[in-house]
């Protein structure tokens, strides 16, 4: 009887090391994944960004959309982490998508550089963008949740592949839904995600009428190519973009189409306002809060905001004003813990798109440059 008990009993034990190696070799993310090679890989990146974001809260909006648009292009493998190399193509993080608003980036070098002193070649790039987003969220809103982890760094960063990924801020809510379904995730976790842009900023040119040479202006200095690659990525021709004399550009606030110098939708007094933050007259780079009520805590209040007619992209605001994704808005607006726990979850989800595992990838030691 013992021995029947004890064969029985080395089955099930050979049977679970064979899952646990099946689970190994398909590289599926888990909890808990640094836990023997690396056991404080999370606090260290968390002391980093906890002490890059109590001197400059908006980090924490910066590693968070940093996380985003790393998974939204060849998924989450930290390829938007790599510099561009002279003589090659320029990388993501240079494409006008990214660069200059992206910020974070020294945030990640700092954490990456101590888990080299700790745990050499253990700890990938992306899951340090991928913690580092976790800790912005837990800091920024009290929101927590636990990530997954074992992603493996990518050696390719192409600047030519992200515009065909990122949802542009013109963008309509069904083809932000259908943006994010491709990326296997739902309608309700794009409403969701949205919610990021409580802390987020904009730079007053994204949506200001603003002086355009023809050497280029602050956005557009590489040249009519880049020019018109970035007018249709965000739903103007080159003409409207330009102008007929090639001075200005159109926007929210002024020439935004032939019956409305200003967008309609955007309640006339916050109009009033942005004016105000974002004058023509300025010869600077200005930034606006998304979220004027809460602007440095990750909430809700960015969907009371678009109740309110306050969104500052079309992205925004279509949230509230398509039937597809209003009654999203208006539970959120409702619900704030629920949200809370939703954006979490989203988050997690996100965080797995199209991961790098197993013997697939590298793990950088300098998250800047492949191995």
């Amino acid at each position: 009887m013992n021995s029947k008990f004890a064969a029985v009993v080395l089955v099930l034990m050979s049977l679970i090391c064979n899952i646990a190696m099946a689970n190994k070799s398909s590289g599926k993310l888990r909890v808990g994944y640094y836990g023997y090679t690396c056991p404080n890989a999370e606090i260290i990146v968390r002391q980093a960004v906890n002490k890059a974001v109590s001197a400059n809260p908006g980090i924490a909006a910066g590693l968070i959309r940093m996380h985003f648009h790393d998974c939204f292009v060849r998924g989450c493998d930290g390829s938007l982490l790599l510099d561009t190399v002279s003589g090659k193509p320029a990388a993501e993080k240079d494409n006008f998508a990214n660069f200059p608003s992206l910020r974070g980036f020294e945030v990640i070098d700092e954490a990456k550089a101590q888990l080299e002193a700790a745990c050499p070649g253990t700890v990938s790039c992306a899951d340090i963008l991928a913690f580092a987003a976790r800790d912005s969220v837990l800091k920024a809103g009290w929101i927590g949740y636990d990530v997954p982890s074992g992603r493996r760094d990518g050696r390719v960063s192409l600047s030519s592949e992200v515009l065909a990924n990122l949802p542009p801020p013109s963008f309509s809510a069904t083809q932000l839904r259908d943006n994010f379904k491709r990326k296997g995730l739902s309608l309700d976790e794009m409403v969701t995600l949205s919610g990021a842009h409580s802390i987020d900023i904009e730079a007053h040119h994204a949506y200001k009428e603003e002086p355009i040479t023809e050497g280029g202006g602050p956005l557009l200095t590489r040249g009519s190519d880049t020019i018109l690659e970035f007018t249709t990525w965000i739903g103007l021709s080159p003409l409207t973009w330009l102008g007929p004399n090639s001075t200005s550009k159109a926007s929210l606030l002024s020439g935004f189409n032939a019956t409305f110098n200003q967008d309609p939708s955007l309640d006339p007094s916050f109009a009033e306002i942005l004016k105000t933050k974002c004058p023509l007259s300025t010869t600077n780079d200005p930034v606006v809060n998304q979220d004027f009520q809460t602007p440095n805590r990750l909430d809700n209040k960015y969907y009371d905001n678009l109740k309110k007619h306050k969104g500052l992209f079309t992205s925004d605001q279509t949230l509230f004003d398509s039937p597809l994704t209003s009654k999203l808005v208006v539970n959120n607006v409702k619900y704030s813990a629920i949200w809370a726990k939703k954006f979490g979850a989203a988050m997690v989800h996100m965080g797995s798109i199209d991961v790098l595992t197993g013997r697939k990838g590298e793990i950088r030691r300098n998250c800047r440059l492949i191995n």
